[in-house]
């Protein structure tokens, strides 16, 4: 079987890691060719061959949409793998000039993605992503999966907090309003725990003065920016707290999980399929967070044994091998070879 994979747009983030991912470990059991933008050439693998094409223009380019077309017609493929909505558009663009088969993932929730009933096969990354996908093609979904976290190398250093004693509890992600860090430092303002937000973004200085507005959180939250060494403060903390607004698929989520770390969220995909009800609670509520953020806390001494049945469902569900046997398995059927 020879799948070509698409990305569109020259960005760094999950779209970017997951295609990268399930490429290099997809070309141990098929051939792949990866069409993308130059920068990403040397993050592949040898036995992936790459085709630059540089995607991030107008979807819309007559002469970017020949160009890709070319590149599928000379290459060949049993199956084009269009990643997110910009090479999905483009693709269902050109989809009756082509000699295969064709495949969508669809990675975050959108207001429209009718064009998704022009391909074979439509793929969500959580079922509330599934559920939005249109037509009479087949719909399913596959978990992004991840490789194990490595928790090896130099020390963990963290900031000092003024009672070192309580609770060291993590939230991760860009500092944008999707991620809700405001709601979430609303409700650190009843909570008796110390808090690091790990990331960077466009809201970092509304959040810091957020915190100097209170003695409460100048004491007891930190913002630690961009760290490298992410999977060693979710294997320290006692638990993570996801406080998004929205999430097509939540890698912190999955990075948790894999690293036995108990975590709350907000309800949102992917948390909102995999917890039980105690550990999720409304979006953009602020009383409901700090509620939820308590009780579990009141609890903590139990809280690896009564995540034990998620973090088994985690590594059955979300790694990286996980993922690529589903899509090669839903391959094989659209293509008709069977399982």
């Amino acid at each position: 079987m020879k799948v070509m994979q698409i990305m569109g747009g020259s960005g760094e983030g999950g779209l970017e890691k997951h295609v990268v991912e399930l490429s290099n470990e997809m070309s141990k059991h098929c051939d792949v060719v990866v069409v993308a933008h130059e920068k990403y050439k040397d993050r592949f693998v040898d036995d992936v061959e790459f085709v630059p094409l540089d995607l991030s223009k107008s979807r819309r380019s007559l002469s970017l949409l020949y160009k890709l077309l070319k590149i599928v017609q000379s290459h060949k493929p049993d199956i084009v793998h269009a990643q997110a909505n910009k090479a999905g558009l483009m693709v269902a663009s050109i989809r009756r000039f082509l000699p295969c088969k064709t495949a969508v993932t669809i990675h975050n929730l959108k207001k429209n993605l009718n064009f998704t009933k022009y391909f074979d096969l439509s793929i969500g990354v959580s079922k509330g992503v599934s559920q939005q996908l249109t037509g009479d093609n087949r719909i399913t979904t596959i978990y992004n999966g991840i490789n194990k976290p490595d928790v090896t190398g130099n020390q963990l250093h963290l900031p000092d907090f003024s009672d070192s004693e309580l609770p060291l509890i993590l939230a991760v992600g860009r500092l944008v309003p999707a991620k809700g860090f405001d709601v979430l430092l609303e409700a650190w303002l009843g909570v008796e725990a110390n808090l690091l937000i790990a990331g960077e973004g466009p809201d970092r200085a509304e959040l810091e003065t957020l915190i100097e507005r209170s003695d409460h959180l100048q004491k007891h939250v930190k913002l630690l920016g961009n760290r490298s060494d992410i999977s060693k403060l979710i294997e320290r903390a006692e638990l993570v707290v996801i406080s998004s607004r929205r999430e097509g698929f939540s890698y912190v989520f999955s990075e948790t999980l894999l690293s036995r770390t108990p975590v709350i969220s907000t309800d949102v995909p992917i948390p909102n399929e995999i917890l039980p009800s105690e550990y999720i609670c409304p979006v953009e509520c602020s009383d409901s967070l700090q509620k939820m953020i308590n009780q579990t806390l009141s609890c903590r001494d139990q809280l690896q044994e009564r995540f034990q049945p998620i973090f088994d469902y985690a590594d059955g569900h979300l790694q990286i091998d996980n993922m690529v046997q589903s899509s090669l398995s839903e391959y094989r059927t659209v293509l008709g070879l069977g399982s």
